[in-house]
Protein backbone atom coordinates (compact mmCIF):
# COMPACT_ATOMS: atom_id res chain seq x y z
CA UNK A 1 0.00 0.00 0.00
CA UNK A 2 1.62 3.59 -1.09
CA UNK A 3 1.77 6.41 0.88
CA UNK A 4 -0.82 9.46 0.51
CA UNK A 5 0.62 12.36 1.66
CA UNK A 6 -0.97 15.66 2.02
CA UNK A 7 1.46 18.88 2.07
CA UNK A 8 0.89 22.42 1.92
CA UNK A 9 3.50 24.85 1.45
CA UNK A 10 3.13 28.51 3.54
CA UNK A 11 6.58 30.32 2.49
CA UNK A 12 7.50 30.75 -0.31
CA UNK A 13 3.46 32.15 -1.24
CA UNK A 14 2.43 32.20 -4.73
CA UNK A 15 4.76 34.64 -7.02
CA UNK A 16 6.89 35.27 -4.41
CA UNK A 17 10.05 36.58 -5.31
CA UNK A 18 13.36 34.51 -3.78
CA UNK A 19 16.84 34.86 -4.27
CA UNK A 20 19.57 32.23 -4.63
CA UNK A 21 19.38 30.69 -1.10
CA UNK A 22 15.45 30.95 0.03
CA UNK A 23 13.66 29.38 3.12
CA UNK A 24 10.56 26.78 2.21
CA UNK A 25 8.07 25.88 4.91
CA UNK A 26 4.82 24.52 5.53
CA UNK A 27 2.98 21.89 7.14
CA UNK A 28 2.45 17.91 5.97
CA UNK A 29 3.25 14.46 6.54
CA UNK A 30 5.91 12.12 4.10
CA UNK A 31 7.35 8.55 4.64
CA UNK A 32 9.26 8.75 7.56
CA UNK A 33 8.55 12.07 7.94
CA UNK A 34 10.81 12.82 4.65
CA UNK A 35 8.97 15.95 2.97
CA UNK A 36 10.69 16.05 -0.89
CA UNK A 37 11.83 19.59 -2.65
CA UNK A 38 12.27 20.19 -6.41
CA UNK A 39 12.62 23.26 -7.96
CA UNK A 40 12.09 23.73 -11.86
CA UNK A 41 13.05 26.22 -14.38
CA UNK A 42 10.37 26.92 -17.05
CA UNK A 43 11.56 23.64 -19.21
CA UNK A 44 10.78 21.57 -16.38
CA UNK A 45 14.70 20.84 -15.83
CA UNK A 46 15.63 20.40 -12.14
CA UNK A 47 17.39 24.01 -10.31
CA UNK A 48 17.53 22.11 -7.18
CA UNK A 49 16.68 19.39 -4.71
CA UNK A 50 16.26 18.60 -1.47
CA UNK A 51 14.33 18.04 1.50
CA UNK A 52 12.44 18.75 5.10
CA UNK A 53 11.43 16.67 8.49
CA UNK A 54 8.07 16.94 9.22
CA UNK A 55 7.85 17.31 13.15
CA UNK A 56 5.10 15.23 12.56
CA UNK A 57 7.32 11.98 12.97
CA UNK A 58 6.78 8.81 10.61
CA UNK A 59 2.86 8.81 11.10
CA UNK A 60 1.92 12.12 11.53
CA UNK A 61 1.44 15.60 10.19
CA UNK A 62 3.86 18.43 11.06
CA UNK A 63 5.42 21.61 10.38
CA UNK A 64 8.51 21.24 8.31
CA UNK A 65 11.39 24.40 7.43
CA UNK A 66 14.46 23.96 5.54
CA UNK A 67 16.68 26.14 3.05
CA UNK A 68 16.99 25.19 -0.44
CA UNK A 69 20.12 26.91 -2.50
CA UNK A 70 20.05 27.30 -6.24
CA UNK A 71 23.54 26.74 -7.48
CA UNK A 72 23.30 28.19 -11.05
CA UNK A 73 20.63 30.62 -10.94
CA UNK A 74 18.58 31.43 -14.12
CA UNK A 75 18.36 34.83 -15.46
CA UNK A 76 16.61 37.64 -13.02
CA UNK A 77 12.49 37.29 -13.09
CA UNK A 78 12.43 33.97 -14.54
CA UNK A 79 9.13 31.80 -13.15
CA UNK A 80 10.08 28.65 -11.70
CA UNK A 81 8.03 26.04 -10.21
CA UNK A 82 8.57 24.18 -6.78
CA UNK A 83 7.69 21.04 -6.21
CA UNK A 84 6.88 19.90 -2.48
CA UNK A 85 5.82 16.46 -1.78
CA UNK A 86 5.54 13.68 0.73
CA UNK A 87 8.95 12.11 -0.44
CA UNK A 88 9.21 7.91 -0.89
CA UNK A 89 13.19 7.33 -1.38
CA UNK A 90 11.92 3.57 -2.03
CA UNK A 91 10.40 4.04 -5.00
CA UNK A 92 12.32 6.53 -7.01
CA UNK A 93 10.32 6.66 -9.91
CA UNK A 94 7.22 7.07 -8.61
CA UNK A 95 7.42 10.90 -8.05
CA UNK A 96 5.19 13.46 -6.14
CA UNK A 97 2.17 11.88 -5.14
CA UNK A 98 -1.15 12.92 -4.93
CA UNK A 99 -1.16 15.77 -2.82
CA UNK A 100 1.92 17.77 -4.01
CA UNK A 101 1.88 21.42 -4.02
CA UNK A 102 2.97 23.54 -6.67
CA UNK A 103 4.40 26.87 -6.03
Amino acid sequence: MGLISDVRVRQPANNDLVGRRFIVSGIGSGFEATIGLRLLNPRGAVLAKGSAQSSGGGIGVGEFVTRLEVDKPPRSGARLTLQVFGDNPGLPDEGPSPGFNLR
